[in-house]
C-alpha cells in the first residue's frame, strides 16, 4: 500500500520540501584527536628518514666519471714521466706509442672504447719498464667498467682510499659534510632510530587505546614468517629469478663484522642500535601505521571511524602491496609475509599481535643474517 501524503516519512518530506538528507551518524573514533599523530607519523619520520640516508650514502658513493678518471690519471701520469727519466724508458714509451694514450688521459671525459684502443699496445708489450704503467691503466679501466655497469662501491671504494691517502679526489656539497673515506650508513641509522623511538615514546599511550588481547598465533606467524621469507627469497634468487626481469636488483649489503672492524666498541654500540630497530621501533611504527590507518584510509577517508578489523578487500591488500613495492628484492617473500600478517590481524583484530609478529621474524631474521652472513637481508 502506497503512502498517503499523511502517511510520508520524514525523510521524504524533507527531500519533497527540497532538504537535504540527513548525513550518517558519525561512528566513535578509535585513536580519538591525535590519530594521525599516534599511528601514521612516527613511520613517516622513520621512513622519511631512512630514504633520505639512503639518497646521501648513495651519493656519497657515486664518484662521477671525470673524478675516477681525476684519481688514476695522476698515477698514470707520474709512472710516464718517470719512464721519461731514462732512455730505455723513453724508447719503451715511443714504441708503444703512450703519447697517443697520454694525450687521451688528458681530456675531461674519455670514453671506454678510447682509452682501450690507444692504450691497448700497453696490455700487449712485455716490456718489464711498462708494467706499472699497464697495472694503472688497467684499474682505470675496471674503475669505469663498474661505473658503466652500476657498480658504484667499487668506485667509491676506490675513492676513499686514495682520499685516505691525502690525494684530491674532488669534492661537492656531499662529499664537503659526508667524507667518502668512512662509511654513513650506521650513523644515518642510529640518528633515524633515535628520532623515531622519542617519537614512539611520546604517543606510546595512544597504542592502548586498542586492546591488547595476545593470541599464540602471533608467535606462530612469526616463526613461519622466517622460514617463508628466507625460502622464498632464496627461490627466486637461484631459481626463479623474477626479481631480475622486473630490474628489481639487490639490497646493498652492509656487513657492521667488515665495515667497523677498525672501531669495535662503535661496532657492537651498532648492532644493539640496529637490533633495536629491528626488534622493538620498526614492528611498532610499522604494523600501527599499516593496520591502523593504511588499510583504513583506502577504505574510508574518515579512516579513524572505520572499526580496527573491518575491512573491505582494497584494505586487505593494502598491506601486501606496500610491502611489495619497499622489499623489491625480497617480493615474493614480501608479498606472502604481508598476507600471512594481514590474515593474522583479521583473526585477532589486534594489531598488537601483528607487532608481536613482526618483531619475532625480524629477530629471528637478524640472527640469521648474522650467523650465515647473508648481509643483503641485513
Amino acid at each position: 500500500m502506497q503512502n498517503t501524503p499523511e502517511e510520508s516519512s520524514p525523510l521524504e518530506s524533507r527531500e519533497a520540501e527540497g532538504h537535504d538528507p540527513p548525513k550518517r551518524p558519525r561512528r566513535q573514533r578509535v585513536f580519538g584527536r591525535f590519530a594521525f599523530t599516534i599511528v601514521a607519523l612516527p613511520f613517516l619520520v622513520y621512513f622519511i628518514g631512512m630514504q633520505l640516508g639512503l639518497y646521501l650514502d648513495g651519493l656519497n658513493s657515486f664518484v662521477p666519471v671525470d673524478t675516477q678518471h681525476k684519481i688514476v690519471r695522476g698515477l698514470v701520469q707520474s709512472t710516464i714521466e718517470e719512464l721519461k727519466t731514462t732512455a730505455a724508458g723513453t724508447a719503451a714509451l715511443e714504441g708503444a706509442k703512450v703519447a697517443d694514450f697520454a694525450k687521451i688521459m688528458e681530456q675531461e671525459g674519455p670514453s671506454i672504447d678510447a682509452l682501450r684502443d690507444a692504450g691497448g699496445r700497453i696490455l700487449r708489450d712485455d716490456s718489464k719498464l711498462l708494467a706499472q704503467l699497464r697495472g694503472e691503466f688497467e684499474k682505470l679501466l675496471q674503475l669505469m667498467e663498474a661505473h658503466e655497469e652500476g657498480d658504484r662501491e667499487a668506485v667509491a671504494k676506490r675513492s676513499r682510499q686514495k682520499e685516505a691517502d691525502g690525494e684530491d679526489v674532488g669534492e661537492s656539497w656531499v662529499t664537503k659534510w659526508f667524507p667518502t673515506h668512512q662509511t654513513w650508513y650506521p650513523t644515518i641509522y642510529t640518528c633515524v632510530i633515535t628520532v623515531t623511538a622519542v617519537l614512539v615514546v611520546i604517543v606510546f599511550a595512544g597504542y592502548f587505546r586498542i586492546p591488547v588481547n595476545f593470541s599464540f598465533w602471533s608467535v606462530i606467524v612469526g616463526i613461519a614468517g622466517i622460514v617463508v621469507w628466507v625460502g622464498l627469497w632464496w627461490l627466486d634468487k637461484h631459481y626463479l629469478h623474477v626479481g631480475e626481469w622486473v630490474g628489481a636488483g639487490t639490497r646493498k649489503a652492509f656487513n657492521p663484522f667488515e665495515v667497523l672492524k677498525d672501531d669495535p666498541t662503535w661496532m657492537r654500540q651498532f648492532l644493539w642500535i640496529r637490533f633495536a630497530g629491528l626488534v622493538v621501533i620498526v614492528p611498532i611504527v610499522e604494523e600501527f601505521f599499516l593496520r591502523g590507518f593504511l588499510m583504513r584510509y583506502v577504505d574510508d577517508p574518515d579512516w579513524d571511524e572505520v572499526p580496527i578489523g573491518e575491512n573491505t578487500w582494497m584494505g586487505i591488500l593494502a598491506p601486501t602491496a606496500y610491502g611489495v613495492l619497499g622489499h623489491p628484492a625480497e617480493w615474493l617473500a614480501a608479498a606472502v609475509w604481508f598476507s600471512m600478517v594481514t590474515w593474522l590481524f583479521l583473526r585477532t583484530r589486534s594489531i598488537w599481535n601483528c607487532v608481536i609478529a613482526h618483531a619475532t621474524t625480524n629477530l629471528l631474521l637478524g640472527l640469521f643474517v648474522i650467523y650465515y652472513g647473508v648481509w643483503e637481508l641485513w
